[in-house]
């Protein structure tokens, strides 16, 4: 069961439309990306990008791995599936 707080940041971490954007745009193609592939493919900044990831990693909607001197973002789909496993249970009636 997820925490209350988790949730919350959850949802925080999606309220920006440009992580919306990030998220649908780049991420759905189930590959890693880098902090400057975000930042081409979006057209922001590479401190936006990198402080986009950074939001979406701390709410566990995304995860990284350093490979050389690059940091690899994907999408953490094992989260997300029990977030959405969560709030389908909390929403379904009796």
């Amino acid at each position: 069961m997820l925490a209350r707080q988790e949730l919350i940041d959850f949802f925080k971490a999606l309220a920006s439309e440009k992580r919306q954007e990030i998220l649908i745009e780049i991420f759905l193609d189930g590959k890693p990306h880098t902090v400057t592939e975000v930042s081409d493919l979006s057209h922001i900044a590479l401190s936006t990008a990198s402080t986009h990831l950074s939001i979406l990693k701390r709410a566990k909607i995304l995860v990284s791995e350093k490979i050389g001197k690059d940091v690899h973002y994907r999408g953490n789909s094992a989260y997300m599936a029990e977030v959405f496993t969560e709030l389908a249970k909390k929403f379904t009636c009796c």
